[in-house]
């Protein structure tokens, strides 16, 4: 759900070129750290890739550039719209690709609130882990934007069509409050109306506060808690079951 954190830095330079790094570097990304004071330790040098570079939109073979938004709700003159996300590097396919240094950015902020012992531990691996499922997934990895800037992205999981799904997001902690609360409204509705679903699941480290009163405020109820769902740092970590019925 709702995170944040401060990215630590790699202990020492890797050689290895990952494959998502010669991707994103083949695209055209630019260096934006020196213009953006929280990442100000990071460096291609110290970091052994690149993902934090914006996308200077050059167009690619078979890539949509985002003028298939999956929704565009409208609420007092506000617009929020939600684009699937596809970077299929293999087959050379791309949709919306100008929006993933943000995410990646976002989930890598928040990433000691998201990631498990089953996710890779090693950056540049976690990296190529993301991407990959962001295609996987597709087109329910998704960037929500507000009036066309990024404000969070969401994607869905083990899907029981047209039963249920399980959700799991991130948003930018700029848009906390009513539009966060909002645009989780707009995408709950969305799926509704496009496929059907009944009903849509969180599971929320018990630890984070935060993002347990976001699912509450956005009238998901809780429904339980699951001892020892998972491991992290090797220890047993609960999460908190939410539930949502959307008819």
């Amino acid at each position: 759900m709702t995170f944040f954190f401060c990215i630590k830095r790699r202990k020492s330079p890797k050689k290895k070129t990952f494959k998502i790094s010669c991707f994103l570097n083949s695209l055209g990304f630019i260096d934006y750290i020196s213009r953006t004071p929280k990442l100000g330790v990071l460096t291609p040098q110290t970091m052994g890739y690149s993902f934090l570079y914006p996308f200077l939109q050059k167009p690619r073979k078979n890539e949509s550039r985002g003028e298939r938004p999956l929704e565009l709700p409208t609420k007092g003159g506000i617009m929020i719209e939600f684009l699937p996300l596809r970077a299929d590097i293999e087959n050379d396919s791309f949709e919306n690709i100008q929006y993933l240094p943000f995410v990646i950015d976002l989930l890598f902020e928040n990433k000691q609130l998201i990631i498990d012992d089953y996710f890779p531990q090693e950056d540049g691996e976690l990296l190529d882990y993301i991407v990959e499922e962001i295609t996987s997934l597709y087109p329910w990895f998704v960037v929500g934007l507000l009036d066309g800037e990024p404000l969070g992205t969401a994607w869905l999981t083990h899907w029981h069509y047209p039963h249920s799904c399980q959700l799991h997001a991130c948003i930018d902690r700029k848009f906390w409050g009513k539009t966060s609360l909002y645009a989780m409204e707009e995408l709950l509705k969305f799926l509704h109306q496009t496929t059907g679903i009944k009903r849509v699941q969180m599971e929320i480290p018990e630890f984070n506060k935060i993002a347990i009163n976001y699912a509450k405020k956005t009238g998901f109820q809780e429904e339980g808690l699951i001892k020892c769902a998972t491991l992290k740092g090797g220890k047993c970590l609960n999460h908190v079951l939410f539930g949502k019925i959307l008819c």
